[in-house]
């Protein structure tokens, strides 16, 4: 297993201490989420190599990973955190009622894995505990909300009508989109 240490020259080269989560998180956003700049030795200018969000999704991104994997589990050895970890953690979320952050949260958490176990940080027999924990809470039944209910955008759609002259909905897909009939 590769070590990680703040003093980092490249992805995958690390020296020091033993990866945590917090580093986890961290190379993943970096290198995959946010853009990146850097400097072009032929044209001796600064460029922006985009990321993979819009810059509002990369703000949401971080702010939804350290708000809640960083601050409750962020110190622990990435090697050690086990499915039961993960869990309690989505768990947690679920309890204080935020469901579809908990499906959020998960659902990063196991990218963000998975893009440093594809780097080669974590032995080969090592199993991402996003997916373990993932497969555990399917089997428990406890679902994750990732989009809301039709009652919930009922309010949206009256509001619609009123203001912007949409007057009959079309369909519910099955993907949760209203599609929606404007006047003329």
């Amino acid at each position: 297993m590769k070590a990680c240490d703040k003093d980092k020259t490249d992805v995958g080269e690390y020296s020091g201490e033993v990866l945590s989560v917090k580093n986890v998180v961290d190379l993943y956003l970096e290198n995959v989420i946010e853009d990146k700049h850097i400097f072009d030795e032929q044209s001796n200018k600064k460029k922006i190599v985009k990321g993979s969000r819009a810059i509002k999704g990369q703000i949401e991104a971080r702010r939804t990973l350290y708000v809640d994997v960083v601050s409750s589990i962020g110190e622990k050895a990435a090697v050690e955190i086990t499915r039961k970890d993960v869990v309690s953690l989505i768990k947690g979320i679920i309890d204080r009622g935020a469901q579809v952050q908990a499906g959020r949260v998960l659902s990063e958490l196991t990218a963000a894995y998975e893009y440093c176990i594809g780097l080669d940080y974590f032995p080969d027999t090592f199993a991402n505990p996003g997916l373990l924990a993932k497969s555990s809470l399917k089997q428990t039944r406890i679902k994750l909300k990732l989009i809301k209910s039709f009652l919930h955008l009922l309010p949206y759609i009256r509001w619609l009508s009123d203001t912007h002259g949409f007057h009959s909905i079309a369909c519910l897909n099955r993907f949760g989109s209203v599609i929606l009939i404007g006047v003329g």
